[in-house]
């Protein structure tokens, strides 16, 4: 009878996860996984084809931890600015994440424009909370997240180009400008 497998595939996907988590993409590799696994390189191998298979695995999951992220820091009230807010803090706590989702160029298949169709429940409720026809809503949203790219971008090079503050006055003005547009369409 074979020995039971001590690491499975779920144990090294969240193992990489974390390493990346804390060290940045450029740590995730066999070696490093293996050790912070206890373990050869040989169990990772024995899951995964290859590194990029894996890599892939964990690049999908980041996707979806930074979609959870924004939804579960977006308030009910004030769904476009908190939105906002969720998405820079995202940056300043998570920056290895937004370096690997937004800068690498690891997640050709995810862009910030697929943001916006992630949210669509968002946007639906933005839609119907401002009176707004969908498709403005969607267009509003759209340069929203582009300009939050901005700042992010700004913030991922320099972490103290803005404080807090700044930041939030910054996204209020930029909130409500928004919303003044799309209501005169």
């Amino acid at each position: 009878m074979p020995p039971k497998k001590r690491i499975n595939r779920e144990d090294i996907i969240s193992v990489a996860f974390q390493l990346i988590k804390s060290e940045g993409l450029e740590s995730l590799n066999a070696r490093n996984l293996a050790k912070r696994l206890g373990c050869s390189t040989q169990p990772v191998f024995s899951e995964f084809k290859n590194m990029e298979e894996l890599k892939q695995e964990v690049f999908e999951q980041a996707g979806y931890y930074f979609l959870e992220y924004l939804e579960h820091a977006t308030s009910s009230y004030n769904q476009l600015y908190s939105f906002g807010l969720a998405f820079i803090d995202f940056v300043q706590k998570e920056r290895n994440f937004y370096q690997l989702i937004f800068m690498s160029g690891a997640l050709n298949n995810i862009n910030i424009l697929d943001v916006c169709k992630a949210n669509y429940n968002l946007v639906t409720n933005l839609a119907e909370h401002y009176s707004l026809s969908f498709r403005n809503t969607e267009k509003m949203f759209t340069q929203l997240l582009l300009y939050l790219q901005g700042i992010a971008a700004v913030l991922y090079a320099n972490e103290e180009a803005f404080q807090t503050e700044e930041i939030k006055e910054y996204l209020k003005d930029a909130c409500e400008a928004f919303l003044e547009i799309y209501k005169e369409k």
